[in-house]
Protein backbone atom coordinates (compact mmCIF):
# COMPACT_ATOMS: atom_id res chain seq x y z
CA UNK A 1 0.00 0.00 0.00
CA UNK A 2 1.41 3.43 -0.87
CA UNK A 3 1.03 6.24 1.07
CA UNK A 4 1.93 10.00 1.25
CA UNK A 5 3.08 12.01 4.75
CA UNK A 6 3.85 15.78 5.18
CA UNK A 7 6.36 16.53 7.83
CA UNK A 8 7.39 19.51 9.58
CA UNK A 9 9.70 19.44 12.16
CA UNK A 10 10.33 21.90 14.83
CA UNK A 11 13.46 21.24 17.02
CA UNK A 12 13.09 23.19 20.58
CA UNK A 13 17.33 24.63 20.14
CA UNK A 14 18.64 27.40 18.94
CA UNK A 15 20.65 25.78 16.13
CA UNK A 16 17.67 24.30 14.89
CA UNK A 17 18.22 23.99 11.17
CA UNK A 18 21.20 21.71 11.63
CA UNK A 19 18.67 18.99 13.01
CA UNK A 20 16.20 19.75 10.29
CA UNK A 21 18.27 19.00 7.44
CA UNK A 22 20.18 15.97 8.96
CA UNK A 23 16.45 14.63 9.86
CA UNK A 24 16.25 15.67 5.74
CA UNK A 25 19.62 13.88 4.77
CA UNK A 26 19.01 10.71 6.57
CA UNK A 27 15.50 10.57 5.08
CA UNK A 28 17.15 10.68 1.37
CA UNK A 29 19.15 7.85 2.28
CA UNK A 30 16.48 5.27 1.95
CA UNK A 31 16.30 4.18 -1.77
CA UNK A 32 13.06 3.53 -2.03
CA UNK A 33 11.00 6.76 -0.52
CA UNK A 34 10.19 9.52 -2.79
CA UNK A 35 10.78 12.87 -0.86
CA UNK A 36 9.90 16.61 -1.89
CA UNK A 37 11.36 19.04 0.62
CA UNK A 38 9.97 22.58 0.34
CA UNK A 39 10.23 25.23 2.49
CA UNK A 40 8.04 24.74 5.45
CA UNK A 41 7.94 20.55 5.10
CA UNK A 42 8.88 17.62 3.65
CA UNK A 43 6.80 14.96 2.00
CA UNK A 44 7.75 11.34 1.99
CA UNK A 45 5.72 8.85 -0.49
CA UNK A 46 6.49 5.08 -0.69
CA UNK A 47 5.02 1.40 0.69
CA UNK A 48 3.63 2.17 4.11
CA UNK A 49 6.22 -0.48 5.36
CA UNK A 50 8.75 1.41 4.32
CA UNK A 51 7.64 4.79 5.43
CA UNK A 52 6.60 3.88 9.11
CA UNK A 53 10.20 2.32 9.77
CA UNK A 54 12.36 5.05 8.23
CA UNK A 55 9.80 7.35 10.44
CA UNK A 56 10.26 5.54 13.68
CA UNK A 57 14.24 5.18 13.23
CA UNK A 58 14.64 8.65 12.42
CA UNK A 59 12.29 10.58 14.22
CA UNK A 60 13.80 8.27 17.64
CA UNK A 61 17.17 9.49 16.41
CA UNK A 62 16.20 13.30 16.16
CA UNK A 63 14.90 13.02 19.80
CA UNK A 64 17.99 11.35 20.72
CA UNK A 65 20.65 13.98 19.22
CA UNK A 66 18.26 17.20 19.51
CA UNK A 67 16.10 16.47 22.69
CA UNK A 68 12.51 18.11 23.03
CA UNK A 69 11.08 18.07 19.38
CA UNK A 70 7.87 18.70 17.60
CA UNK A 71 7.05 16.89 14.47
CA UNK A 72 3.79 17.62 12.92
CA UNK A 73 2.62 15.36 10.26
CA UNK A 74 -0.20 14.70 7.75
CA UNK A 75 -0.72 10.71 6.04
CA UNK A 76 -2.26 10.20 2.91
CA UNK A 77 -3.38 6.86 1.76
CA UNK A 78 -2.29 7.21 -1.82
CA UNK A 79 0.64 8.77 -3.93
CA UNK A 80 0.84 12.51 -3.30
CA UNK A 81 3.18 13.18 -6.24
CA UNK A 82 0.34 11.27 -8.54
CA UNK A 83 -2.16 14.03 -7.33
Amino acid sequence: MIISVEISLYPLRTEYLRYIQDFIERLQSYPNLHLRVDETSTFITGESELVWDALKKETTQTWEEAGQSVFVMKWLLGDLKAN
